[in-house]
């Protein structure tokens, strides 16, 4: 099973590019992932996000949302407009199946518990990276309803959406500021 898990990461990383990987922080907690680029503008997320290269700190979840209809709406009228906006989605990562297996630990309960927990988003408001003006919203969601209906509607393989469920993961709308 482990291997299985292993080889369906492997090929979703393939297909999906990472266009961001670094630590999340929520409150105390930390946790590394990357950010699997799913549908909309990849140039978009590749040219906002700040790379580790350049800038190695964390990115910080700094407000909650509640799962409310107003914000969901709101978040997927953004997904309308193709070059505005991108769904990505988070997994944890690491250098070593060991390191992989503790932030897997880290992220399911840090983050993903706790947002759940609260019936909420994280919200990260970023600067671009390069000219620190505010360039971009990102709405980090916990499994729910809004997210699995996201994850619906991108062009994920049939086996690999049935395969994600298995490991912790968040569903990620980055939008333009």
């Amino acid at each position: 099973m482990a291997e299985d898990n292993s080889r369906t990461l492997t090929r979703f990383s393939t297909r999906y590019p990472v266009v961001w990987r670094g630590n999340l922080e929520l409150k105390s907690a930390q946790a590394m992932v990357q950010m699997h680029f799913l549908s909309g503008n990849i140039l978009f997320a590749r040219s906002t996000l700040p790379q580790d290269e350049i800038d190695p700190s964390p990115m910080r979840i700094t407000q909650r949302m509640r799962l409310l209809p107003p914000a969901l709406e709101e978040v997927k009228q953004k997904t309308m407009i193709y070059d505005e906006h991108c769904v990505l989605l988070a997994l944890p990562c690491g250098k070593s199946r060991k390191t992989v297996s503790r932030q897997r630990r880290k992220f399911r309960s840090g983050f993903l518990r706790y947002l759940r927990d609260k019936n909420s988003m994280g919200v990260v408001r970023g600067k671009h990276p390069e000219t620190g003006e505010p360039s971009f919203l990102m709405s980090i969601f916990p499994q729910c309803d809004f997210a699995n209906s996201l994850l619906q509607e991108v062009p994920i393989r049939p086996e690999v959406n049935r395969k994600i469920h298995l490991f912790p993961h968040s569903v990620v709308v980055l939008q333009k500021k």
